[in-house]
């Protein structure tokens, strides 16, 4: 099952469907979502039973047990669904799924429901049709990442390689080789023509789209890391790994600049939220951890103290003038 968190109280609720583990989650929710009452979220899910799965989320729901329906599911898969990715665009009208059969599906959404009123007169949840089936790698693929314009994805493989695809027709573009190890995640520049690669190698690579070149090479994890997410417009890159730390790298000096140490396992996951001020990791030590950007807050506490300080001196400095 899954679980859908309220973050103000941490209650949650249970969402069953998959028979058997869920091992990838992504999510399609308009800025209006949570302010407008009629607008609704999709997320995708994918498992080991070789499914996918699309949801909507009616925020306005009362009852909290119509709130999540399953609207859809892919069945096409040979073995277990590790990554799961739906359209960036608004109107979502495709999910790309990459599998353990070392195989890459993109279904169609345009007939799923998007609103709460069309997903209550569903009997059963829609059975999608795959556009195009591919081998995309020699190995298990452990991720994919579509790109904010829809029109080209990325895949990252146990084989060690990421590759970029045209979305359209399901071409290859290129190879991005250059890792020792399989590559954990891979994730597109929100600014620039650039893909960040995760790799089993304990390094992070950040590469050109336009000649497929390795650009950078971020080396201060002490294990494999597993995932990793752009952040300030860009200028920032976020990642966490098997030594269970989180890291907050500089892309332009290459520079780590700050580790946060709290869980007590691998962190397979990482979520950043649209306006990078907070951000959820979730572990192998069964904990999510929910951060918060204290930047503005240290930056005003800092000018607090300055002042203050600066209000000590002229006043021991009249004192000294009165004597």
């Amino acid at each position: 099952y899954l679980k859908l968190y309220n973050l103000e109280n941490q209650n949650c609720e249970l969402i069953y469907g998959h028979g058997e583990i869920v091992l990838s989650l992504d999510a399609h929710c308009p800025a209006t979502a949570i302010t407008d009452s009629s607008a609704c979220s999709l997320f995708a899910s994918g498992s080991k039973d070789n499914t996918a799965r699309v949801w909507l989320v009616d925020w306005a729901a009362a009852d909290p047990a119509r709130r999540v329906v399953c609207v859809a599911e892919a069945v096409g898969h040979t073995e277990a669904v590790g990554a799961v990715r739906l359209a960036r665009k608004p109107g979502c009208n495709f999910m790309i799924t990459g599998s353990q059969d070392r195989t890459v599906k993109l279904w169609d959404l345009s007939g799923v429901p998007k609103t709460s009123a069309a997903a209550r007169q569903l009997a059963a949840p829609i059975r999608l049709s795959a556009r195009y089936t591919f081998k995309a790698h020699d190995k298990d693929i452990n991720s994919l990442a579509i790109a904010p314009n829809d029109q080209v994805f990325a895949t990252g493989s146990q084989d060690k390689t990421a590759k970029l695809w045209s979305v359209a027709e399901g071409k290859l573009l290129g190879t991005f080789q250059g890792h020792r190890r399989g590559v954990w995640s891979v994730t597109f520049s929100p600014v620039d023509q650039v893909l960040a690669t995760t790799s089993g190698d304990k390094t992070i690579k950040l590469w050109s789209l336009s000649d497929f070149s390795c650009l950078k090479t971020l080396e201060d994890h002490t294990s494999s890391v597993l995932s990793a997410s752009f952040v300030t417009a860009g200028m920032q890159l976020v990642s966490v790994g098997g030594d269970g730390l989180v890291k907050l790298w500089t892309i332009k000096n290459e520079e780590c600049v700050l580790t946060l140490d709290k869980h007590e396992d691998k962190i397979w996951s990482l979520a950043v939220a649209d306006d990078g001020a907070q951000l959820a990791t979730g572990g192998a030590d069964s904990s999510i951890v929910f951060w918060k950007d204290t930047t503005e807050e240290n930056i005003e506490k800092l000018h607090r103290e300055q002042a203050d300080e600066l209000l000590k001196e002229q006043a021991l400095s009249n004192y000294l003038q009165a004597k």
